[in-house]
Order: C-alpha cells, then sequence, then structure tokens
C-alpha cells in the first residue's frame, strides 16, 4: 500500500508529495499510534523528516539486530546454570587444544 505525504515548503506553493510503500498493518498501527498522541500519521513523518535535517542525522541511534545464535536464545538461558556451561565450554577448549597439541 502506498502513503502519500505531502511535504511543505517555506510558500505554500512549494509542497510536495511524497510517496512511501508500507504494509498495510504498519500503517494502520502507526496511524493508531499517532492519533493517540494527538497528530497524523502525515505530520508524524513531516517532524520526523525536519528534526532529521536539523540534525543532520536520524534523531535517534541506529543499531544492527544481533542474529546470532546465543542472542536469539538468550531469553531461554537458565541463569542458574550459565557458570557451569561457561566451565564445560572453557574445558571442552582446552581439552581439544591439548589433544591438537600432542
Amino acid at each position: 500500500m502506498a502513503l502519500l505525504v505531502s511535504l511543505w515548503g517555506e510558500k505554500m506553493a512549494e509542497n510536495n508529495v511524497l510517496q512511501i510503500d508500507i504494509d498495510s498493518e504498519m500503517e494502520t498501527a502507526a496511524e493508531n499510534l499517532y492519533r493517540g498522541m494527538g497528530i497524523t500519521l502525515t505530520e508524524a513523518i513531516k517532524i520526523f523528516i525536519k528534526k532529521s535535517v536539523e540534525l543532520g542525522k536520524m534523531p535517534f541511534e541506529m543499531q544492527t539486530e544481533k542474529k546470532s545464535a546465543f542472542g536469539i536464545l538468550a531469553k531461554y538461558a537458565n541463569p542458574e546454570l550459565m557458570e557451569y556451561e561457561k566451565f564445560a565450554w572453557e574445558s571442552a577448549v582446552k581439552q581439544k587444544h591439548e589433544k591438537i597439541s600432542d
């Protein structure tokens, strides 16, 4: 689904239209979020763009999402066993390298 946003310039005659492809569920969720804040989705996008230009960067920190198995499985970790697991891993690595050096 395409979302049309009218961007304003210093004068009303300088308005431009920005078209954004966005999932309809995401658009509805964003509209509901910003409606609760008392603004429209279009106004929120304009605020985002204006703040980005003022700062010369994104108005928030961008981070890459870790996709490691440890990160994905961390929610299943048992904190009581972590120290034992660390010791078991260190022991296995030590044994492996001792065998290689023999």
